[in-house]
């Protein structure tokens, strides 16, 4: 079965569940959100915080941006769809995959490609639209097919982590916690900050880091990054694709 009709099959079929879930639905509002937090709740933030606290948070803009954006939608998409693959899971859906035309194969190109641009053009158009943290499209571009690779990451994590939504609701939480160390590598300096690299979120959070203030070493991150986040998805999918034909 080609691409196109394993999207014209799944699509729809993606879509329903949505539809009728509303936790997924409010799910999926998080990224318009973002947008109104970075264009005025940020800037009305800082305000207030200079005005009352003489506090000045500009220079933390790109740190609450990179946690907004290039962190929390992949994660959030992430989890839309890995609680999607735990439903398809419980209906015996993916074991009925086995004795119909669409392949395996097939199935994961749809579960990985679909998530990769939509968490792309989600995050992409976040930053373009806030313009708290202005760069280039030459720069956000890398940083956007990182973060791509992280939505089937941790779609596959936790299809492959969880036996049900149960678990799947805890264990989202758990990884929302562990994702707060890359964040927190913000604040060590080289070379202390890349212990925070076995985690794949670190890479794209240092490339929008190192992109923001001018400077260098910023491909050779998106350079390292890539490899980290193809070798971990490279392990998720085997990972996953023993699990349904077991």
């Amino acid at each position: 079965m080609n691409p196109v009709a394993v999207f014209r099959t799944l699509g729809p079929i993606d879509a329903k569940t949505i539809r009728r879930d509303s936790f997924l639905r409010w799910i999926l509002l998080i990224p318009l959100i973002l947008v109104g937090v970075l264009q005025w709740g940020l800037p009305a933030l800082t305000d207030w915080l200079m005005s009352s606290q003489e506090f000045d948070l500009t220079p933390y803009h790109t740190l609450i941006t990179s946690y907004l954006v290039v962190l929390m939608v992949p994660l959030i998409l992430g989890q839309v769809l890995g609680f999607m693959l735990l439903d398809e899971r419980d209906d015996g859906t993916l074991r009925a995959l086995l004795v119909t035309p669409m392949s395996i194969e097939g199935y994961l190109g749809y579960r990985i490609g679909v998530p990769m641009l939509g968490s792309s053009v989600i995050a992409f158009a976040v930053l373009v639209v806030a313009e708290i943290v202005p760069l280039p499209w030459y720069q956000l571009a890398p940083i956007a097919l990182l973060y791509a690779i992280e939505t089937p990451i941790m779609t596959l994590l936790m299809a492959g982590m969880c036996e049900n939504k149960v678990q799947g609701f805890a264990f989202a939480k758990t990884v929302g916690n562990i994702m707060l160390i890359p964040v927190a590598a913000y604040f060590l300096d080289p070379p202390w900050q890349f212990i925070a690299g076995v985690f794949p979120p670190f890479w794209p959070l240092k490339a929008f880091w190192l992109a923001s203030e001018g400077a260098d070493g910023y491909w050779a991150t998106i350079a390292v990054g890539l490899v980290v986040h193809v070798a971990v998805l490279g392990w998720m999918m085997k990972r996953f694709d023993r699990s349904i034909r077991r």
